[in-house]
């Protein structure tokens, strides 16, 4: 059985954050670890797609004072000023490397939703019209505004409550998600970080999560380097 390990909840900058998922992807596979970890942000952030164009993003970004960086997964523009962050590095050993995107992202956010009810609130995902292979975004390319296929909502008002983005390469899956306090009122932090890793526990067949070994500083240095430079976030 693949071990589940998490990381403690902590704070850093953008790059930082960036840096540490990226590391975690490499990290997964030689560990034979699904590793996870919710976070926060030392400063005003936004995050967006791996294949969004700067140009544009900057356009919807212009009047935002804070730092704007790109991700390692896809996905839309995402303000991490007022949300709750997420990452899971998933190694390519585990079933779930073959799964569909989509069916990926349905389990998941089901799972997100029923932790929710279970803190009482209400929410569900957001339904997806015809089959969900061929369905085409109607997303503008700003997370949040509005749900995608199998997001989570808020089912009186329809507002985003949480969604995903991921990237797959041959070391296993990279999921970064956020939920949204500006959707609804999400339960106390370590209420909700402790019921979401139950969940992981059953979705993913995996033992009880347990602390996962500190990453190396000299890997998290060299990602941090990359996703601080203008290369990485302005040459697309």
């Amino acid at each position: 059985m693949t071990q589940l390990r998490d990381f403690p909840y902590a704070s850093t900058t953008a790059a930082g954050n960036m840096a540490f998922d990226s590391a975690m992807l490499s990290a997964c596979l030689p560990r034979d670890q699904i590793l996870w970890r919710f976070y926060g942000w030392d400063e005003p952030a936004i995050t967006f797609g791996y294949s969004q164009k700067w140009e544009w993003v900057r356009q919807q970004t212009g009047n935002f004072e804070g730092t704007c960086i790109r991700r390692l997964t896809g996905g839309g523009i995402v303000d991490h000023r007022d949300d709750l962050t997420y990452s899971l590095a998933i190694p390519a050993t585990h079933r779930f490397h073959r799964s569909a995107a989509q069916e990926i992202y349905r389990e998941l956010h089901q799972g997100i939703a029923d932790v929710l009810c279970s803190a009482g609130l209400r929410a569900e995902l957001a339904p997806c019209p015809g089959p969900c292979a061929e369905a085409e975004s109607q997303n503008s390319g700003v997370c949040f505004q509005s749900p995608e296929p199998f997001d989570v909502i808020a089912p009186d008002s329809g507002l985003k409550i949480a969604g995903a983005a991921m990237k797959r390469n041959k070391e296993g899956i990279l999921i970064q998600g956020s939920l949204s306090r500006a959707a609804e009122s999400l339960p106390q932090k370590d209420m909700f970080i402790a019921g979401f890793g139950r969940f992981l526990e059953k979705w993913l067949e995996a033992g009880p999560t347990n602390d996962a070994d500190p990453i190396s500083r000299d890997a998290i240095a060299g990602e941090e380097s990359r996703f601080a430079s203008s290369e990485w976030n302005f040459k697309r």
